[in-house]
């Protein structure tokens, strides 16, 4: 289990309440979708906030978390199927690209790629319109220059020439 991993299931009881930036995130993802799609992938689903914002009907919903724990607080429904996956494994998008799909959302968890590209060009494979939400090295960085530390994240430029290489994206 990777330390992220371990800590998204350690606090997964508690998330809900904790994650108010991410909730602020996938709000403006939802908000800024251009329809209402109706076959969706959650890629970094965690505890389902993306999913409770939906305010449209849907048909299906496919939710996708490398924490066990963090998909057993996501809400459940008749078309809601979660899988306990990972994005860094190219065999999930293998799996995905069975299906079509209307819309790929990721809000706040792609920035924890091993490898950033590689999910990124394993993403672009898939041919769906997508709503991503990365947190950068900046996000964080006046918490970084107050404690003296060196971000964890990759710099938005890198992650926007990686976007540009393998995507039609709008930042």
């Amino acid at each position: 289990m990777s330390n992220a991993c371990h800590e998204f299931s350690r606090y997964a009881a508690q998330y809900g309440s904790r994650n108010v930036i991410q909730r602020l995130v996938a709000q403006k993802l939802i908000a800024s979708t251009p329809n209402q799609p109706k076959r969706i992938v959650d890629l970094g689903c965690g505890n389902g906030t993306l999913y409770s914002l939906i305010d449209w009907e849907i048909e299906r919903f496919v939710g996708v978390d490398f924490s066990e724990q963090m998909l057993e607080h996501h809400p459940k429904n008749s078309n809601v199927e979660l899988l306990l996956g990972n994005f860094n494994d190219p065999l999930l998008f293998e799996s995905l690209s069975e299906e079509r799909f209307d819309r790929i959302y990721s809000a706040s968890a792609l920035q924890w790629a091993d490898d950033f590209e590689s999910v990124i060009h394993s993403l672009a494979s898939l041919n769906t319109p997508m709503s991503l939400a990365i947190f950068t090295a900046g996000t964080f960085k006046t918490l970084h220059e107050c404690a003296g530390v060196t971000p964890l994240l990759r710099s938005s430029d890198e992650v926007m020439a990686i976007a540009e290489k393998h995507l039609d994206a709008r930042f």
